[in-house]
């Protein structure tokens, strides 16, 4: 079963601030949006990352400005390389995305992010980064979500996790 990353998003919200219906293409487009939107005093919040798994959640980010979390070398030994300038790069913008200061037509903030669950009652998120696989299907009504690619970063790259499920049955003897 094939699993990859995309961007969800929720059409009433992208459509009650005057967004047109799709994913934002960049991630300049995508904070400006996830700015418009966010009205914490009215619980809606730019974009959810929750803290519980933000490195996973922000892999897209790193992908996308031309960083890895790993590499294997000229050896054939694999290494984190996450401390590229691509890299550093990402994780300010992510930084930006939990922090930076902003204001909008509700207010003044600081943040984007929703660090909460998707499920956290009365929290409204924008968008938010999954999985695009069939239970994603079981699970959103597509009259009201929408899905599109991971934002291009700055140099034009779009990277996004591609994984697959699996399962695994170890036929050996366990005292082997």
């Amino acid at each position: 079963n094939q699993l990859v990353m995309a961007l969800f998003y929720r059409r009433d919200i992208f459509a009650e601030a005057g967004l047109p219906d799709r994913v934002p293409e960049t991630v300049d487009e995508l904070m400006d949006w996830a700015r418009l939107v966010t009205h914490p005093a009215d619980n809606t919040f730019g974009l959810s990352i929750p803290t519980d798994d933000t490195g996973w959640r922000t892999l897209g980010f790193l992908y996308s400005f031309g960083g890895r979390a790993v590499s294997q070398g000229e050896n054939g030994v694999w290494r984190c390389v996450f401390d590229s300038e691509e890299a550093v790069e990402a994780y300010i913008f992510v930084a930006r995305l939990f922090l930076e200061p902003f204001t909008n037509r509700h207010g003044s903030f600081s943040g984007t992010v929703g660090s909460g669950d998707l499920s956290m009652p009365g929290a409204k998120y924008a968008m938010w980064f999954d999985y695009l696989d069939q239970r994603a299907f079981e699970s959103i009504d597509p009259n009201t979500v929408g899905f599109g690619p991971v934002p291009k970063g700055p140099t034009g790259l779009r990277g996004s996790e591609y994984n697959c499920m699996m399962h695994g049955l170890y036929a050996g003897n366990v005292d082997d």
